[in-house]
């Protein structure tokens, strides 16, 4: 006799660490339970008891034109682009950071970087940039904290920067100055080692 399928996470793996969360979504059959885990990610209140923020008017070719590149190609659903040109484990953690913060924009691959060494023109970078980063410096450094936390434990995560200021695994995740063509106060990019 089989036993009857339950609702909730039936054949997804969660597993929670120090400093974030990292969802592997294949399998995930409770929404309210996913979108749920969205919201706490995003410090928001549980769907229906609040509307999300608004979304910026700021786009990935605004970003890749200020940080001094070509846009990485035409913008797919919700103004991500260049999610296609994703490799290794950008490509595998762009899905987890999605899910997470699903109500900002996601821009991937660009023909070129703007700082030698850039990993945009390889697949192994993303910029995270949405309405929260235009509401105020305390809800979008919370909202870049939140994305760190998420990123620190997806595979091979390599360097975070949000307004002046990097951190990286090679260094022990400790907070450094950041000193590019682009301050990145209204955007969080993050890499990968491959």
């Amino acid at each position: 006799m089989a036993r009857p399928r339950s609702a909730g996470l039936s054949g997804a793996a969660l597993s929670v660490g120090a400093l974030g969360l990292y969802l592997a979504y294949a399998g995930v059959r409770d929404v309210p339970l996913v979108e749920g885990l969205r919201s706490l990610l995003r410090g928001q209140a549980p769907p229906g008891a609040k509307s999300g923020p608004t979304w910026a008017p700021v786009t990935m070719a605004q970003i890749a034109t200020a940080e001094g590149d070509s846009p990485g190609g035409p913008q797919g659903a919700l103004g991500d682009s260049g999610i296609s040109g994703l490799k290794g484990y950008a490509a595998l953690a762009y899905p987890v950071l999605k899910a997470a913060f699903s109500h900002l924009h996601f821009g991937g691959y660009r023909p070129t970087g703007s700082v030698p060494g850039s990993r945009h023109p390889r697949g192994l970078a993303i910029d995270i940039s949405g309405g929260v980063f235009s509401q105020g410096p305390a809800a979008a450094d919370t909202t870049a904290q939140r994305i760190l936390a998420v990123f620190k434990a997806t595979p091979g995560a390599r360097t975070w920067i949000w307004n002046r200021h990097s951190r990286s695994r090679a260094n022990g995740w400790a907070l450094k100055p950041y000193n590019g063509p682009s301050p990145h106060t209204d955007h969080v990019h993050v890499d990968w080692d491959g």
